[in-house]
């Protein structure tokens, strides 16, 4: 019998397998417990992406992640998953069944999965996930409702790499156990490599997930990452080397994603790990490639010789967090740089020869007027002018997120009214201001070529709130939402 089945919900990445399934596996099994990881996110992919169902994988769809979406595919949805459910779960005999919930908008697929999985299952359920970890009232009141449904036994907030191990053992008064009082601040290096063996690793896109670091250096006015982890801690950059290489050698993947917040958020850790990368690749022919999110300094704080290491280290993909093409708005929101630090960092990219830089960007920030906006569009000009800019990334408008200081502090980002994450109005734009400049947004990007993602099609919650909610609709938002304007 399998002590514990460990199963990712989607809409995650399917590029590769959730690396906490792999780091809790290690963990569990260490101890001396029987560990199963599934990735129904992946499964529900597999089959579906040839089907009528496809759309849900796009990335403006909200099929997946609303309630109200999800109902008008409920019926196709709940058959997939009563099919793994019974096919793929059922036959390991798990005594329990722990189900990861990766954000706010995992609970309309949990609740779906969870009252298809208490019709045939009578083991212990429990839960846990980066959800639980942010203390967001809005999801420490749908754990509440889950349990007082019986449809979960218990709950694991914050990293359960130790008190996974400890649940197992009928330590329930660990911290984290059925209560927020988690503590995330143990020695990352003395946790076991992440074991990906239950995984067919080639219906995935030939990479694998890492963590170096936990937290961030930076505490930005939108994001809910000090909520997750209040300081920012790394492992040495020994122990990543180690960790990648032995991946490398087990596994026979070259490439990996960092899943941190940023991969240099200690700049001599980050130049230290870069010189190792640069000599493994430089000693073998099989080479080690990697991606993952990074933060802009002043050019006063950046070393040159730091794109040229970046280079060498095997850099295939940097994720870059601008937001704003406002200065004004950036320092707003705590991202000190300026648009010529942007500038410099893409001619640095350009000159070493990267060719996979991804700005991530967003519109409506509180404080963000229409002068604001369009330095937002015009920066996509400065983007295209770069060789080494691929694409940009824009899912949704503004959120105002419970928790983060914009939220706890909304009188002084001028936010007048609030209803939930998208629905608030600031003295500077409201909601259908930010949905049209949204849409007015990623249509520019598109035309520039740096936005791939279909914009007309998808079951998207701001185009359907626009589309039946906004008496005075602007048609030009109109045609892009529906897919007709070139």
């Amino acid at each position: 019998m399998t002590d514990i089945a460990l199963i990712s919900l989607p809409k995650l990445d399917i590029k590769a397998p959730l690396l906490a399934l792999g780091q809790l596996k290690s963990c569990v099994e260490s101890n001396g417990f029987i560990c199963k990881t599934f990735d129904f996110n992946m499964w529900l992919y597999q089959n579906t992406k040839n089907t009528e169902l496809s759309t849900i994988w796009d990335p403006l769809d909200s099929t997946l992640t609303d309630e109200k979406m999800l109902q008008l595919k409920q019926q196709e949805i709940t058959e997939f998953a009563n099919r793994f459910i019974n096919e793929i779960i059922y036959p390991v005999n798990p005594k329990i069944i722990g189900l990861t919930v990766f954000s706010f908008w995992t609970f309309p697929v949990l609740k779906l999965f969870l009252k298809e999985l208490k019709k045939i299952y009578s083991g212990k359920i429990i839960i846990g996930g980066p959800a639980l970890t942010s203390l967001q009232e809005q999801n420490i009141k749908e754990v509440e409702l889950l349990i007082k449904n019986n449809l979960i036994d218990d709950f694991i907030s914050g990293d359960a790499e130790l008190s996974l191990v400890e649940y197992l053992k009928g330590n329930k008064l660990f911290p984290g156990i059925n209560n927020y009082a988690y503590n995330n601040n143990f020695v990352r290096d003395d946790i076991p490599f992440a074991d990906f063996s239950d995984f067919d690793l080639s219906i995935y896109k030939s990479h694998l997930y890492i963590s170096a670091s936990r937290g961030c250096v930076r505490k930005c006015s939108f994001c809910n990452v000090p909520l997750l982890w209040s300081k920012y801690t790394s492992k040495s950059a020994e122990h990543i080397f180690k960790e990648i290489t032995n991946y490398r050698k087990k596994y026979n993947i070259g490439h990996f994603r960092f899943v941190d917040s940023l991969v240099n958020g200690n700049q001599k850790l980050f130049l230290d790990l870069l010189k190792k990368l640069s000599d493994y690749n430089k000693r073998n022919v099989e080479k080690i490639t990697w991606s993952g999110q990074f933060i802009v300094r002043e050019i006063n704080q950046t070393p040159v010789e730091m794109f040229d290491l970046i280079k060498s280290s095997g850099c295939a993909t940097l994720i870059i967090g601008i937001e704003s093409g406002s200065e004004k708005v950036r320092y707003e929101l705590k991202k000190p740089f300026s648009n010529q630090a942007v500038e410099f960092y893409l001619e640095n990219f350009d000159r070493v020869g990267l060719k996979d830089i991804q700005p991530l960007m967003f519109v409506g920030f509180p404080t963000e007027n229409s002068d604001d906006f369009q330095k937002s569009l015009d920066i996509l000009d400065l983007f295209s002018k770069y060789k080494c800019v691929s694409k940009i990334g824009c899912e949704h408008p503004m959120l105002v997120i419970p928790g983060t200081p914009v939220h706890i502090e909304m009188e002084h980002y001028d936010i007048e009214h609030y209803e939930d994450y998208f629905n608030w109005t600031s003295k500077h734009n409201d909601y259908q201001t930010r949905i049209e400049r949204f849409f007015i947004f990623i249509d520019k990007a598109r035309k520039l070529g740096l936005y791939p993602a279909s914009i007309g099609g998808s079951q998207n919650i701001f185009a359907d709130f626009y589309k039946h909610s906004v008496v005075n609709k602007n048609l030009d938002v109109l045609k892009i939402i529906e897919g007709k304007k070139d």
